[in-house]
C-alpha cells in the first residue's frame, strides 16, 4: 500500500478520533469518551461430551455454550466521576438483571463484581466490571440475542 495524501489524512483523522469511542450504555448508564472501557473481553467454552469406545475411537458430542464473564476496565475522568462510579456501585449492590450495550453486543446481564479507585480527589476514577452473560444460542455469525432469566 502506497502512503498517499488521502491514506495519511485517514490515518491522521482516526488518532483524533479515539477521544470519540463508540458508547457503551449499563443500565442506565452512558460511558463515553474516556468512561468507554479500554478493554472488553468476552469469550466462552463450549460444553462437550466425550464417548471412548473400545478399540480407541472417540465420539465428541458438543452439549452447549458456556459463556465467560464479561470483563470491563475504563476510567471515569471529571467532577461527576464519583458519582457515576457510584451509580454503577448501586446497580452491583441491587442485583436486578440491567441492559448491556457495546462492542456489537446488546443483552441483558448482572453486575455480578465492581470495583473503582477513589483518586486524584474523586476526579479520576479507575474501575474493574465484570458481568454475568446470559445463555446464548448459536444464530448468525456477528449476531448475539438472548435474555438473563429474573
Amino acid at each position: 500500500m502506497s502512503l498517499t495524501l488521502l491514506n495519511a489524512q485517514t490515518a491522521i483523522g482516526a488518532v483524533g478520533r479515539l477521544w470519540a469511542a463508540a458508547p457503551v450504555s449499563i443500565g442506565a448508564l452512558s460511558l463515553t469518551g474516556m468512561e468507554v472501557p479500554r478493554l472488553i473481553r468476552d469469550g466462552g467454552t463450549q460444553q462437550v461430551a466425550i464417548h471412548r469406545l473400545p478399540g480407541g475411537g472417540r465420539v465428541i458430542d458438543a452439549v452447549g455454550n458456556d459463556p465467560d464473564r464479561l470483563e470491563l476496565e475504563g476510567t471515569f475522568i471529571g467532577p461527576t466521576a464519583l458519582e457515576r462510579a457510584r451509580a454503577l456501585k448501586l446497580m452491583r449492590v441491587a442485583g436486578a438483571p440491567v441492559a448491556f450495550s457495546g462492542a456489537g453486543l446488546s443483552l441483558m446481564v448482572r453486575i455480578v463484581q465492581y470495583s473503582y479507585d477513589y483518586q486524584q480527589k474523586g476526579t479520576i476514577i479507575p474501575y474493574r466490571l465484570v458481568l454475568e452473560q446470559p445463555a446464548q444460542t448459536a444464530g448468525p455469525v456477528g449476531s448475539t440475542s438472548s435474555a438473563l432469566s429474573a
